[in-house]
C-alpha cells in the first residue's frame, strides 16, 4: 500500500506478471528515496569524522557479496531481509536471484559514486571501498533455511565465506599501514 517512492519493489499490477528483466521489479521513485538517503547519512557520517578526534582516519567500507534471498533469519526476530519482501512483491523465485543482484549491485555503485565524489573534493577524505561482490563465496541453496554454502543465514556469511572475503579487505586495508 505504500507509494512507490517509499519502497524499493514494483508491485506486480506496475510491473506485470510473468519473467521480467531484474532492474523491472524496482520502484525508481523508491531507489531515487534511497539514494538521497544513504547519501544523506554518508555525508553525515564522513561529517562527524571529520568534526571529532578521528578526523581522517580511514573510514573502509563494503558492498554486498552475491546474497541469495531465502527464509533463513538470524534468530531472535532478525531477519530473513530480502525474502519477506520478495514474498510480499511476488517475485517470483526464478528471478529473486537477479533482483537480489540488481539491487547489490546499485548499492556497489552507490557506495563508488559518493566515495569518488567525496575523493574528488577532497584527496585526503581517506575513504575506501572493498568490493566484496567479487569474492568467490559459494550461493545458498535458494529456499533453504539455515547454513547453506557460504551463508550462515541470508546476508551472514560463514567463517569461511569471511576468510574468503578477507583477501579483499587486506587489499584495502594492508597498504593503508604500509
Amino acid at each position: 500500500g505504500e507509494p512507490p517512492e517509499r519502497r524499493l519493489l514494483r508491485t506486480p499490477a506496475e510491473r506485470g506478471t510473468g519473467h521480467h528483466p531484474a532492474a523491472d521489479y524496482v520502484s525508481e521513485p523508491g531507489w531515487a528515496t534511497f539514494d538521497a538517503h544513504i547519501r544523506h547519512v554518508f555525508a553525515r557520517l564522513v561529517e562527524l569524522r571529520e568534526r571529532g578526534p578521528n578526523r581522517q582516519v580511514p573510514l573502509v567500507m563494503h558492498d554486498y557479496a552475491r546474497v541469495m534471498p531465502r527464509p533463513a533469519p538470524a534468530g531472535l526476530g532478525a531477519g530473513p531481509w530480502l525474502h519477506p519482501a520478495f514474498e510480499d512483491y511476488a517475485v517470483p523465485h526464478d528471478d529473486r536471484l537477479a533482483v537480489s543482484d540488481e539491487f547489490t549491485a546499485r548499492v556497489a555503485k552507490l557506495l563508488k559514486s559518493m566515495i569518488d565524489e567525496r575523493m574528488a573534493a577532497d584527496p585526503a577524505a581517506g575513504l575506501y571501498l572493498v568490493n566484496t561482490r567479487s569474492a568467490d563465496v559459494e550461493l545458498a541453496a535458494a529456499g533453504s533455511t539455515g547454513r547453506s554454502g557460504d551463508w550462515i543465514n541470508e546476508i551472514h556469511l560463514t567463517p569461511q565465506g569471511y576468510r574468503k572475503c578477507t583477501v579483499l579487505w587486506a587489499d584495502v586495508i594492508d597498504p593503508l599501514f604500509a
